[in-house]
């Protein structure tokens, strides 16, 4: 049997094993960010990162209520830990980003209590620029 030089060694040994990344729901997502303390420690991250002496001194948090609240944040892979800093994922940002939408949204709703209440159809048109505003 010769030995192929572009084969690594070892390949197709168990190559029926799979490796498949844990998944996460949407609860658990938004969970992780569902009380204020959370939220202020994401929005933290995502504008400053920091260290966790940092960040439990500047969002008045225990070291307890915040190692509860940044192991949520790691295990939804929102944030990761980067040496002896934690920082936002591109799956964070993401989060981050429809959290700024949903913001957005629900001022504008709030602006507009009236007409949802008068249950008045929106167009198309009028929806693009309440999403923009």
């Amino acid at each position: 049997m010769t030995k192929d030089p572009l084969k690594p060694c070892g390949a197709g040994i168990n190559s029926n094993i799979r490796i498949e990344a844990p998944q996460i729901s949407t609860c658990q997502v938004f969970h992780s960010i569902c009380d204020w303390k959370s939220l202020s420690l994401f929005d933290s991250l995502v504008y400053e990162g920091g260290g966790s002496k940092e960040l439990i001194l500047k969002l008045g948090m225990s070291r307890k209520e915040y190692y509860s609240r940044i192991s949520k944040l790691v295990d939804t892979g929102i944030v990761k830990k980067e040496g002896r800093r934690y920082t936002i994922t591109v799956f964070g940002r993401v989060i981050y980003e429809a959290r700024l939408i949903l913001a957005n949204t629900l001022a504008n709703h709030y602006r507009q209590g009236v007409r949802e209440n008068n249950l008045v159809p929106v167009d198309r048109d009028e929806m693009q620029v309440i999403l923009k505003s």
